[in-house]
């Protein structure tokens, strides 16, 4: 026949391969074409199978309108499956050589636009939102305004996430505000929803937002129901998750995990082990921390989304856990790329953490110094609060004072509600004498434990306390605050604080004489430090560790030599 499919046969793919590059472009493009035909005839009943086979033969071909179809119907297939990269790769082809921007057009603009969101692809997201907010006002389209500025806001949050300076942040607050009130004025309950419920994370630029966040998610979670809706609902207790207190988090983010799994969406999943990783860690559940972080990576890696900033939730909570080595090895996966720069100054914080907890102090306050200059240019004010207090504890601890100027970190820290910024700033009052501030510290930290639930700060708070009520010589309450302490840490595992309170606890039972019982404490601290030094195979970072002098009055029976190699400290 003179149909080119059935002019050859081919015995070997070589062979294959040398006639179609001996064919000229002509009848290369007819063989595309006879092949498409084919293969639409032989998959009738099975297009989904071939969709890609069948794009590519007919662009091949040269005929593009037959070709969009199938690249659409590939990319909703891709994107379905989470092959998100996949699916934005069929639609970017779509596009290019789509002629005449029609209603279809813009059907697919919106489908990529949303999966860019996905992706936090930011700046690309916002640049196709906005020819979707032109083409809606122009049509006079006012649920296509409403789905545009909803993805501006969406844009614009995933930007200020890396460079909060050029106003994003305020621009993303500025749409979702705009979308919720377009979206009132249609007496459209599911578009009031969705414009509420991202607003939970504006809390991360302004605490002071933090009431109007829990006032938000409360309206959307009662929209919701009033809807019926489960998706909505779902959405809505996410919202509610993130603004509830910390204790009741793990059970809310159960119940979600469960309706979340049962329907399949992996995004909407990802996004609570986000959520259960930071709230357990600040809990002080740092174990179920560690699994989560893994699960949550695992979720993201298979979406095709960056995991920004959980490999170093996953380091923090090893640290507290004790676990230097596998601490260090989760930050070196940190997305820490000059396009990730939340990942780059937290990543550093979480290091920071590292050289604390192992005793090189002067090595943490001087990278803790450059981690303050990053947050406040990235606009993040609890990582500022945390990097301004474990400066305050490294100089403090390290006996630093001369070489490193608290000034600042003791102004930013008064005016934050946290416990480690009460603790930090009574360190420093107890450190120079001021008995009396401490004190005032120390309530003021105990307080805020009751209301935030971070109990890590609480151990550090009765850490404090005992040493304040050696100090007055009130032993019996220097005695029940170590043991309140050393308890708390114990049912969090909060090593790096267990030796420290059972070191302080040896302290208060010399004072009253009690010194078989306090060599009994000092050994059980000991033992402590001991297991977190099995966890550095760095030889010279585990004589460091081990000859700090924190630990000279411990009865430490490992040897600071022992390890696997030696790397120097300098490599960490």
């Amino acid at each position: 026949g003179s149909r080119i499919l059935s002019r050859y046969r081919f015995s070997h793919q070589l062979f294959q391969r040398y006639l179609y590059n001996e064919l000229s472009a002509a009848e290369r493009r007819l063989l595309h074409l006879e092949v498409g035909e084919t293969l639409e005839q032989l998959y009738s009943d099975n297009l989904d199978k071939i969709t890609v086979q069948l794009a590519r033969h007919y662009q091949e071909a040269g005929d593009n309108e037959r070709a969009r179809p199938y690249l659409v119907r590939a990319g909703r297939l891709a994107k379905r499956l989470f092959a998100n990269l996949e699916a934005i790769s069929h639609f970017d082809q779509v596009l290019l050589f789509t002629i005449d921007k029609d209603e279809a057009y813009y059907e697919i603009l919106q489908e990529r636009a949303s999966i860019l969101a996905q992706l936090y692809r930011g700046e690309e997201a916002v640049r196709d939102y906005r020819q979707l907010l032109d083409y809606s006002r122009e049509m006079g389209s006012r649920e296509g305004e409403f789905e545009a500025l909803l993805g501006l806001g969406r844009g614009n949050y995933i930007i200020s996430i890396d460079n909060p300076l050029g106003g994003t942040a305020q621009a993303s607050e500025g749409y979702y505000r705009r979308a919720y009130e377009l979206a009132k004025k249609l007496g459209d309950k599911r578009g009031m929803i969705l414009a509420l419920v991202p607003t939970v994370w504006f809390e991360d630029f302004w605490p002071e937002y933090k009431d109007k966040a829990r006032a938000n998610a409360k309206e959307a979670l009662q929209l919701s129901l009033e809807i019926g809706d489960e998706m909505l609902i779902i959405e809505s207790e996410l919202a509610m998750f993130f603004s509830d207190r910390l204790a009741r988090r793990p059970e809310r983010g159960a119940r979600i995990l469960k309706k979340l799994e049962k329907i399949g969406n992996l995004e909407r999943l990802n996004y609570l082990h986000f959520g259960l990783m930071f709230s357990t860690l600040a809990y002080g559940d740092f174990e179920s921390t560690v699994k989560y972080c893994d699960d949550g990576i695992a979720l993201a890696r298979k979406i095709g989304v960056p995991p920004v900033q959980y490999p170093t939730i996953k380091a923090t909570a090893l640290i507290m856990l004790g676990c230097f080595d596998e601490a260090w090895e989760a930050l070196q996966q940190e997305i820490a790329d000059e396009s990730h720069m939340l990942g780059h100054a937290f990543k550093d914080l979480g290091a920071a953490v590292y050289f604390f907890e192992l005793q090189l102090f002067e090595k943490a306050a001087r990278l803790l110094l450059d981690v303050i200059e990053q947050a406040e240019k990235l606009s993040r004010a609890w990582m500022q609060s945390s990097a301004h207090s474990y400066l305050v504890r490294s100089v403090v601890e390290g006996d630093l004072q001369k070489e490193f100027d608290l000034e600042k970190s003791l102004n930013y820290l008064k005016d934050i509600n946290v416990p480690s910024a009460s603790v930090a700033i009574g360190r420093v009052a107890f450190s120079s004498g001021n008995i009396n501030r401490a004190k005032d510290e120390i309530d003021r930290a105990k307080a805020e434990v009751k209301i935030t639930e971070r109990r890590p700060g609480g151990v550090l708070a009765l850490e404090l306390e005992c040493k304040v009520h050696l100090d007055e010589g009130d032993f019996d309450s220097a005695l029940e605050a170590a043991d309140k302490g050393i308890s708390l840490a114990e049912s969090m595992k909060y090593r790096p604080m267990i030796w420290r309170l059972r070191k302080q606890r040896a302290l208060v039972l010399t004072e009253v004489g009690e010194e078989e019982e306090a060599t009994i404490e000092r050994k059980r601290a000991a033992e402590v430090v001991e297991e977190m030094a099995e966890h550095i195979r760095d030889i010279e970072l585990k004589r460091a560790f081990l000859d700090s002098p924190s630990f000279r009055d411990l009865p430490l029976e490992v040897g600071s030599g022992i390890g696997d190699r030696g790397l120097g400290i300098g490599d960490r």
